[in-house]
């Protein structure tokens, strides 16, 4: 068993809560027109990240490439428009396809 396991078990349940905790927005605020939704991002190349992607492969994320920040942004600015009206308590993940392997 690996040392990181603590840490990892911490960052998946965090991300659990988050969309648990979308979900239960969405309960408390679709009266009143106010819609919620997760953005869940793979790993995305920001000035913080530079380092860490130098020596972390891309063989496992189905495009082979790391996010870039711009992508993600158009993904916030879509679900702020009203072509995503009709979408409410989404856990959207923008990943290159790795959470489908």
């Amino acid at each position: 068993m690996s040392i990181l396991v603590p840490v990892f078990f911490s960052y998946t349940a965090s991300k659990h809560g988050v969309i648990g905790y979308t979900k239960h927005l969405v309960a408390v605020y679709d009266e009143k027109g106010i819609k919620v939704n997760a953005i869940c991002p793979g790993t995305i190349r920001t000035p913080m990240t530079e380092e860490m992607l130098k020596t972390r492969p891309t063989a496992k994320i189905p495009v082979r490439r790391f996010g870039e920040v711009q992508e993600v942004a158009e993904l916030a600015v879509f679900l702020a428009s009203d072509q995503a009206k009709f979408m409410n308590g989404a856990a959207i993940p923008i990943d290159g396809g790795y959470t489908v392997l």
